[in-house]
């Protein structure tokens, strides 16, 4: 049986400069105040064995303008110590322009990493990557190797069906001063960038579901050796920025297979999609915070409860990417 999904992103005005072509400024985090912004970012999985070191909430703080992830050793206790945070209960997405400018860390055995998370990513053996979603690392860096930059797409689970592809970008002076890290993920492609240069591109695993972002420091032989003399160590972020399409954009590569009617609509709206049965509606905020998911068994769908303006609906199937424009009244 095909598995198709119709993912409906609404698309208002934002009072935001866009910093990006095509895309507006939807998200972002500058660390500008005292301490960390709850409202965005969450600590992840305190005291939580990673590798070979542990997560600890005093290892991501606000200073100076930054947010700091730190990589420690703890004599007493003879374990290592990193920092990650994440918004998995504050803003998930799906599909967009995500970057970070920050300044990377000195010693080796430890990386850190800027990246999006599926909720999903644990099912495996289904090799879905559509449904359930993907790693993407945007950035992961290894002290020992100071002028590459790793970036990784790690799906179908961690156990014994675990799928990856992974890029090496090599970047002259990675490792002095801040870069900029982005990927550019559509319903088609991530493409990878450092410092505004494209990296990587690539059409495997492209995830069609809500992810969010996170950023991480981690100890393991894998970034070299690991000593206590290796700590302290730190990571400076200066901000992290999300960017979605705007309008204008998007409008050139819809109606290319879909169709709705009425269009514009008001409360009622019926869809098809070259005569494939289309089985769910996933609904979306121009923030890309899920607002509700419609069974598609029936002629027509309600959306009375959605605000005027306008939508790009996009069909995923087997067989491709469908798109249409609709307007609600």
């Amino acid at each position: 049986m095909r598995q198709i999904y119709l993912l409906l992103f609404v698309f208002i005005t934002s009072n935001l400069t866009a910093q990006k072509s095509g895309y507006s400024l939807v998200w972002q985090d500058e660390f500008n105040d005292a301490k960390m912004d709850s409202s965005k970012w969450r600590h992840r999985l305190p005291g939580a064995l990673r590798v070979d070191g542990y997560n600890s909430i005093k290892n991501a703080l606000v200073s100076t303008g930054n947010m700091l992830i730190l990589a420690t050793y703890n004599a007493d206790s003879s374990k290592y110590f990193g920092g990650m945070i994440g918004t998995q209960e504050t803003f998930q997405t799906t599909y967009g322009y995500f970057e970070a400018s920050i300044k990377l860390n000195k010693k080796v055995g430890h990386w850190p990493a800027f990246w999006l998370q599926s909720p999903d990513i644990q099912v495996n053996c289904v090799n879905d990557p559509n449904t359930y979603g993907v790693e993407v690392d945007i950035m992961e860096y290894l002290r020992n190797n100071s002028n590459e930059a790793r970036h990784t797409l790690h799906w179908d689970g961690y156990g014994a069906c675990h799928k990856k592809q992974e890029n090496v970008a090599r970047v002259s002076g990675l490792g002095i001063g801040y870069h900029k890290f982005a990927v550019e993920w559509t319903a088609t492609e991530y493409i990878f960038y450092v410092d505004d240069v494209e990296t990587k591109r690539t059409s495997a695993a492209v995830s069609h579901r809500d992810e969010y972002l996170i950023l991480s420091i981690e100890h393991g032989s894998w970034a070299g050796s690991l000593s206590p003399a290796q700590n302290p160590d730190t990571i400076f972020v200066d901000y992290v920025h999300v960017y979605k399409k705007e309008l204008t954009e998007i409008n050139e590569a819809v109606n290319n297979g879909a169709s709705a009617f009425p269009n514009p609509c008001n409360d009622l709206l019926s869809l098809a999609s070259d005569d494939i049965k289309i089985k769910q509606v996933d609904v979306y905020d121009v923030f890309g915070k899920h607002v509700k998911t419609i069974a598609f068994n029936f002629d027509r769908i309600d959306v009375s409860d959605l605000s005027h303006g306008f939508y790009i609906a996009t069909v995923v199937t087997e067989e491709g990417i469908r798109q249409v424009k609709i307007s609600k009244q």
